[in-house]
């Protein structure tokens, strides 16, 4: 409640009736004038938005985080800062890594130069991309509205990291057993090495993208998302296509073999993968 002052020369005159200079108290509630005012909501979208809160948020994109606290926001500068690091410190094997898609020849002599050195440049990029691709699984995981066996957005993003450095892991194994098995263990090697030279680009280059999806506003983060989506098909389809120029460079493997391989050793656990886990994520109490 508040008092509302005018004084009785003020009131007399709209009043057409003289009383003497007086002050006169009204008392009012501001509450309910505010209330048959009807003002619209007024809402945001705050990155140290409590992450228990009820509050009604106007609509937005399907993945955008709700429940956003300061892991997500700090795991994404953290991620920023060590690209930049990496561009600065590794420049030229950077540069490098370029050269050996656009030349296998020129390609042939650096991955002869790293094979038998213990290149810490590797296992940092490396690192970066499984970062980069967990981040990105998360965002299209939420998405798509599936279900992950967690409620906190820090153990979904690590669920997401370890089964990347875990794919990666296994098809290790693959590339090992096949190349026993067919005698092509150098080929396999050479093929491996620009696979993850690929692996090493796409994480840097996925970092923008994985950015703007998970902080943009609508429409920009869903068109980042998709962005990133095509980037990772684009890099999947230039591996494939190194893997030819490995397969028909070597001489001992034909062509039908090599897509054999693609389809029974590399797309169909991936997709094995995907459908177990989204049956296991669904079976998991929320």
């Amino acid at each position: 409640m508040v008092s509302l002052s005018v004084t009785a020369g003020a009131q007399d005159t709209i009043l057409q009736n003289p009383a003497p200079d007086t002050l006169i108290h009204y008392a009012y509630d501001t509450a309910a004038l505010m209330k048959r005012m009807h003002f619209a909501p007024v809402d945001y979208d705050s990155l140290l938005a409590s992450p228990n809160t009820n509050r009604k948020t106007a609509p937005f994109s399907s993945f955008h985080v709700e429940k956003r606290d300061l892991l997500l926001p700090g795991l994404c500068l953290l991620m920023l800062i060590y690209v930049t690091w990496l561009r600065y410190t590794y420049g030229k094997e950077l540069r490098e890594n370029f050269t050996v898609i656009l030349n296998t020849n020129l390609g042939q002599q650096i991955y002869r130069d790293r094979e038998f050195s213990a290149n810490i440049f590797k296992f940092l990029t490396f690192i970066n991309f499984a970062l980069g691709g967990g981040m990105l699984v998360y965002l299209t995981t939420t998405y798509y509205h599936v279900n992950l066996p967690f409620n906190q957005t820090g153990l979904n993003v690590a669920l997401m990291v370890m089964a990347v450095f875990a794919l990666y892991l296994v098809k290790g194994f693959v590339y090992r057993f096949v190349g026993a098995v067919f005698n092509i263990t150098a080929s396999l090697r050479f093929f491996r090495f620009n696979a993850l030279v690929i692996y090493h680009l796409l994480g840097i280059g996925l970092l923008p993208f994985i950015l703007l999806a998970a902080f943009a506003e609508p429409p920009v983060n869903t068109w980042a998302l998709f962005a990133a989506l095509i980037l990772v098909a684009i890099a999947i389809v230039l591996r494939v296509f190194k893997g030819l120029t490995v397969a028909l460079s070597s001489g001992k493997l034909h062509i039908l073999y090599f897509l054999l391989y693609i389809c029974a050793l590399e797309v169909a656990p991936l997709l094995i993968a995907i459908r177990l886990f989204d049956l296991w994520a669904g079976s998991q109490p929320k």
